[in-house]
């Protein structure tokens, strides 16, 4: 258990550093940050037990207690200032692969196509990519 809260003092303080530095940039950033996994706690999740956490997925609150991660995602000041965003509170419980779409919504992106996906429409005449799509 020392070990593991060592090696989350250690994330934390590179992390303050790398978000400290990114802060210091003119560019606007939008970082995410999730875990896949959480920590072993030993055989059978022995050490959740011992602090009153159920890993039984048998029940919602295991179940939930077991898969699901934390994720943060945090933009700089000129991020912030751009975005009139300022990338704080809970964000809704998601799946990973969920999550560059809740980037995407935070920031104001929104995909723009005239026409559908080209290759959707068969080739062009000569076989290549219709020419009415640009890249």
């Amino acid at each position: 258990l020392n070990n593991y809260f060592y090696l989350v003092q250690d994330s934390s303080a590179y992390m303050k550093s790398f978000t400290q530095y990114l802060d210091s940039l003119d560019e606007p950033v939008v970082l995410l940050l999730y875990g896949d996994h959480k920590p072993w706690m030993g055989n059978h999740g022995v050490i959740y037990e011992g602090m009153g956490i159920s890993l039984d997925t048998t029940t919602e609150e295991g179940f939930r207690n077991y898969y699901s991660t934390w994720y943060m995602i945090w933009g700089n000041q000129a991020a912030k200032d751009l975005l009139g965003q300022d990338f704080q509170g809970q964000g809704p419980d998601l799946s990973p692969c969920f999550l560059m779409n809740e980037v995407f919504e935070l920031i104001g992106w929104e995909e723009r196509r005239a026409h559908p996906h080209p290759l959707s429409r068969g080739p062009g005449p000569d076989g290549g990519i219709p020419e009415s799509v640009h890249l």
